[in-house]
């Protein structure tokens, strides 16, 4: 079967740095079962003088398989339609966190023939063997959703050399990313390095209300420890990549997984960072993690305020995350931290907390973003049941439509406003927010 892969583009305001590790798997047991496949990464490329049409024209496949998140739904919808144009015959499956929080969209108002809901591994073989089905009369608009796979070991690696992988080892990403928000190149003054983001766990076994859950199932499944190093050592040895960033959402959330981590680590000559969660963090784990090259642990903050935390449903007191700051100072290089504007609860009150605790604790945040309830969240859920307007909105196709197509992926757009404060007092926060505690993000 000849099967293309689309990378679409995301953030073209900055330089493409983060590693589709999603289509990258998908390609990956494709070439293991003896598919042939293409990758066409949009995103990585960026050439004017390519374009889809062209792109497709030159291609001959029978599936084209297009990755997405749920901002990059307009991109999505007209790669399909394209699709349609130049091969009419060929099956045309979206995967990936946009087609599982909203299958009934991507299936109704998009030229997408078949929607995986979450994990892409296994699915994709059940959609290769119903293809002749398909042919045949069965409905072509249709969903695809396997059980989880619990032991991620038994999953290769992505198949990295199908994509242009110099564009992601030469972009920054993580600690070496000092430039994140402004153009995401290279700084002039900073050492020049190989860097590339990996994948150690699938899910997060923590529910707060405004992150997307039901992508990778509930729970949390991590990779085996010695899989994890030898991926690290391969993409040292074939692409000296002497940096990895994990982009789990919760890498280090498991004092035991981490410690066992850290032993496997051994001396590999690679430094590292991950996102974590501050109520694990103490002294020897800190010193264990620096100690194996992790630079820096990020966290995703949110507020300064017990009651917004609380509200969030994140499981964690101000008290943890002063310590978790502590630590970073004293064992790490690199600090992260994002907050969020306009949490259900949100008050002057709050905001005035979140602005105290940053200059309390001497931190200078990441970014900040505005409370967004993206489809398939708690918050979603949430809205559809107390909110008229959210409502309607939501049961309106074609309003629904529109307010996906302007869904912004850092939330740095009023998507909804989630604490009845109002646009201009959402606004009013954030920019004093920004200026009060000197934040990266101001665009």
């Amino acid at each position: 079967m000849k099967i293309l892969l689309i990378n679409p583009e995301i953030r073209t305001w900055a330089q493409p740095n983060c590693f589709p590790s999603g289509l990258g798997y998908i390609a990956a047991v494709l070439v293991k079962e003896g598919h042939e496949v293409r990758v066409y990464d949009a995103n990585a490329i960026r050439q004017e003088d390519i374009t889809y049409e062209g792109m497709m024209a030159c291609e001959h496949y029978d599936i084209l398989g297009i990755t997405g998140i749920i901002t990059q739904y307009n991109e999505v919808k007209k790669i399909a339609e394209i699709s349609k144009q130049v091969n009419p015959e060929a099956l045309i499956v979206a995967g990936g966190p946009l087609a599982t929080s909203v299958p009934d969209l991507m299936l109704n108002k998009t030229d997408v023939d078949v929607v995986v809901l979450g994990e892409g591994e296994k699915a994709i073989f059940d959609i290769i063997e119903k293809i002749e089905a398909i042919s045949e009369g069965i409905p072509l608009k249709c969903r695809s959703r396997d059980d989880l796979i619990q032991n991620l070991d038994t999953i290769p690696w992505p198949e990295y050399d199908l994509f242009p992988m110099d564009v992601y080892l030469d972009n920054p990403i993580g600690y070496y990313n000092t430039r994140k928000w402004k153009d995401g190149k290279v700084s002039s003054d900073e050492p020049c390095i190989n860097t590339m983001n990996i994948v150690g766990s699938r899910g997060c076994p923590f529910s707060c209300i405004f992150c997307y859950h039901n992508y990778m199932g509930d729970g949390h499944r991590r990779r085996g420890v010695y899989d994890v190093v030898d991926e690290m050592y391969y993409l040292y040895w074939r692409y000296n990549a002497s940096y990895i960033h994990f982009v789990d959402d919760a890498f280090c959330c498991n004092r035991s997984a981490m410690f066992n981590f850290c032993k496997a680590i051994g001396e590999v000559p690679i430094e590292w960072s991950c996102a974590g969660r501050p109520g694990i963090m103490d002294e020897i784990l800190a010193s264990k993690m620096h100690n194996a090259g992790c630079l820096g642990i990020c966290y995703g903050l949110e507020s300064g305020s017990q009651k917004i935390l609380n509200r969030l449903n994140k499981g964690v007191t101000i008290k943890q995350y002063e310590r978790a700051i502590e630590l970073s100072k004293h064992f790490f290089s690199y600090e992260d931290y994002s907050f969020i504007i306009g949490s259900p609860g949100e008050t002057d009150e709050t905001i005035n907390e979140s602005i105290k605790f940053c200059e309390d604790n001497g931190i200078v945040p990441n970014a900040v973003f505005y409370m967004t309830p993206y489809p398939g969240t708690p918050l979603f859920d949430e809205l559809l049941k107390t909110d008229p307007e959210f409502i309607d909105m939501v049961n309106t196709p074609e309003l629904f439509e529109g307010w996906i197509a302007t869904l912004d992926e850092q939330g740095l757009n009023i998507a909804w406003d989630c604490c009845g404060a109002g646009h201009e007092k959402l606004q009013e926060w954030r920019q004093k927010f920004i200026e009060e505690t000197v934040i990266w993000n101001k665009k």
